[in-house]
């Protein structure tokens, strides 16, 4: 097992991995709860959804301010696409939000 640091909290490489729809997941477990990637990402894209909406945006309206297709953002919001920690931030300072409020990811 593996030991990195995710959005301030020890994330450990369980080891394994999960094949969903012939994607192949890493299982990582954050604070002894297990998660794979997938819910990962749909936790994120979650939160980015709760602040967009917090701060009165449409997909469409916020996809312009970014410069990006609404599309794009459904899928994020969705957890279909993977995000880059850049593009975490892109997102954090758009909508002006601390970070770590959209790695939040506790079950």
């Amino acid at each position: 097992m593996t030991t990195n640091q995710f959005a301030g909290r020890d994330v450990i490489n369980a080891g394994g991995d999960v094949n969903i729809n012939n994607n192949v997941y890493p299982i990582v477990r954050v604070h002894n709860v297990y998660m794979n990637k997938k819910e990962i990402l749909k936790k994120i894209g979650k939160n980015i959804q709760i602040a967009r909406k917090e701060k009165g945006y449409t997909q469409e309206s916020f996809s312009e301010l970014m410069n990006v297709s609404w599309s794009y953002v459904a899928k994020i919001e969705s957890g279909i696409l993977n995000l880059s920690i850049g593009k975490i931030n892109d997102f954090a300072n758009y909508l002006d939000v601390d970070i770590n409020t959209l790695l939040k990811i506790e079950k």
